[in-house]
């Protein structure tokens, strides 16, 4: 996909994959269920990013199934994204508008005058 998305298009896709997931799950998952997975996604991406550092024994270094690289990484990041708006979407919130409240509310600590 080459075009470019807005917030709110990411947000829909977004939606639009967690119904079809949903559908193919064998039961509902509750906000507390898709935390759960939020929090194994989480670990994925330390056990790459130890992989990708290099911070592993040498033998699980050399190991095939343990290779890492930038696309691994970010299929990582991807999925926690996909858990974290899963989450949102049960709630009902308005990830863009709390993203950029937050940024908003980070500039303004750091000492900054936001201009978004």
């Amino acid at each position: 996909m080459n075009q470019k998305l807005s917030f709110q298009d990411i947000i829909k896709y977004t939606n639009e994959v967690a119904v079809e997931i949903e559908k193919k799950e064998s039961k509902p998952w509750s906000p507390e269920i898709i935390f759960i997975e939020l929090t194994k996604q989480v670990g994925d991406l330390a056990s790459r990013i130890m992989m990708f550092e290099k911070y592993y024994t040498k033998d699980r270094l050399d190991d095939p199934k343990y290779f890492t690289n930038k696309e691994k990484l970010a299929d990582e990041l991807g999925d926690i994204m996909l858990m974290v708006m899963r989450i949102a979407k049960k709630y009902d919130l308005n990830m863009e508008k709390s993203y950029m409240d937050m940024l908003r509310d980070t500039m303004k600590w750091l000492g900054k005058n936001p201009n978004f």
